[in-house]
């Protein structure tokens, strides 16, 4: 009887192919050696199953979804044929370090009560060259400057302020992950989701100070998408933190936050959708949270007339952005033939960046 494995490496593919062989390099390279790797395909295309099949490894297998389930859904797919003690969640266009499973394995195996454990990673572009400015500026945002390595003292705390991201150089206790947490609704921030949701239990996080993956910025990835609902995750699970019985200072942080993308996803409905209806009730939502000047123009904005609206805003982002200005225009005349209520598609975590904010 073949022994299972420690670790089962989730590896996410939707469509694009590009990065998809780098990816499944990665894996291959672990010093840690006691790994399968399912890579679950919610679009079902030949061209991953043919990149699958020419690796020829054992370890690897290849299962797609007859029809597509959304990034959620397509990890809960593969996380029910999972045999690993731990977890990774892998995005087809980053890649691990050669030593990542073998460092976050070690403190899991000899802490149980650890749910997760994580380490730093450097961002990259889209040929794979290093970003050193943008990787500090996402460690500091990430807590992970002053960081101890080690147990981390306060998991939700940490966790509810974005101090870790599962799909972003980490490594889950399988029994700790209930596949009820996947919910569509948390979109490409269900990573974040993920963190909140462990920390809630109980269980540890245990901080490896080293860099164990590489995560990769470009043109198509979930970083770069600009879409009306691309903020809609963040605000499902800041309205689940909300009410939620939390700590005074930590509850003021997550309101903050929960005003700050109600606010992005009107910027974006009115943007990138012509959305002013749905635009201007999140925009209200916002400012019942937080009273805040650039929420409250931008609902004043959403009731003006539509030509006169775009103009405002088109001559506001030439100011800034003149990329922003043509995809705003192609956005809103692909809105005037589809339905307000469309949902965005892909696979993806969300790093929180995206349009310029009014």
């Amino acid at each position: 009887m073949i022994a299972a494995p420690q670790v089962t490496v989730i590896l996410t593919v939707f469509k694009r192919v590009d990065y998809l062989e780098a990816a499944l390099l990665s894996v291959q390279r672990q010093t840690f050696t006691s790994f399968e790797l399912i890579v679950t395909d919610d679009a079902h295309t030949e061209a991953a199953r043919k990149v699958c099949a020419g690796f020829g490894d054992p370890r690897l297998r290849y299962r797609a979804n007859l029809r597509t389930l959304g990034v959620a859904h397509n990890i809960v797919a593969a996380l029910a044929e999972a045999r690993g003690k731990y977890v990774c969640i892998l995005n087809d266009d980053d890649v691990l370090e050669p030593e990542m499973l073998e460092s976050l394995a070690t403190p899991l195996e000899s802490n149980p009560a650890m749910t997760l454990a994580f380490g730093n990673y450097v961002m990259i572009d889209a040929s794979g060259e290093e970003m050193p400015d943008a990787t500090e500026h996402l460690m500091r945002r990430r807590l992970r400057k002053e960081l101890p390595g080690g147990p981390v003292s306060y998991p939700l705390d940490f966790a509810v302020r974005g101090g870790v991201m599962v799909v972003m150089g980490a490594l889950i206790r399988r029994t700790s992950l209930d596949p009820l947490w996947f919910v569509p609704e948390a979109g490409g921030a269900y990573d974040y989701w993920l963190a909140v949701k462990l920390a809630q239990t109980g269980g540890g996080f245990f901080f490896v100070p080293r860099s164990v993956m590489r995560y990769r910025v470009h043109e198509d990835s979930e970083t770069a998408r600009a879409s009306a609902e691309k903020y809609s995750g963040e605000v499902y699970i800041y309205d689940y933190l909300f009410g939620a019985d939390l700590p005074q200072e930590l509850h003021r942080h997550v309101r903050l936050r929960l005003a700050e993308f109600l606010y992005l996803l009107g910027n974006g409905r009115l943007l990138f959708g012509g959305h002013a209806e749905g635009a201007r009730l999140a925009l209200q939502r916002s400012l019942r949270v937080r009273l805040a000047p650039r929420a409250l123009i931008g609902w004043v904005v959403t009731w003006l007339p539509s030509k006169l609206r775009f103009r405002i805003l088109q001559t506001w982002y030439r100011m800034r952005s003149p990329a922003t200005v043509s995809l705003m225009s192609a956005s809103i005349s692909v809105a005037a033939k589809t339905s307000p209520h469309t949902p965005s598609g892909g696979n993806g975590s969300s790093p929180e960046s995206g349009c310029a904010p009014l």
